[in-house]
């Protein structure tokens, strides 16, 4: 063998599907656009906005260090390496 294996394409037809004409094809676009649209919205509106409100206000959800408590130490200064 020495070429790649050759695939028959469907037509525009068969891909879109017979009880779908270009119009309709078209509207389902506009939709799908108009939702995903909404979405970004109100992510904008409410998550963006909360996280300027918990910006603003410092972040007041300090939590106190117990025994047990597994914490992240982290120094500036020490290699990269961990012996």
């Amino acid at each position: 063998m020495t070429s790649l294996p050759t695939y028959d394409t469907p037509d525009t037809d068969d891909i879109i599907g017979r009880n779908h004409t270009r119009d309709n094809a078209a509207r389902r676009y506009d939709q799908h656009r108009r939702v995903i649209d909404q979405y970004w919205a109100c992510w904008k509106r409410e998550y963006l906005t909360s996280l300027r409100k918990h910006h603003k206000t410092g972040g007041t959800t300090e939590q106190t260090i117990r025994v047990g408590d597994v914490i992240i130490v982290h120094d500036d200064f020490s290699p990269r390496e961990f012996r």
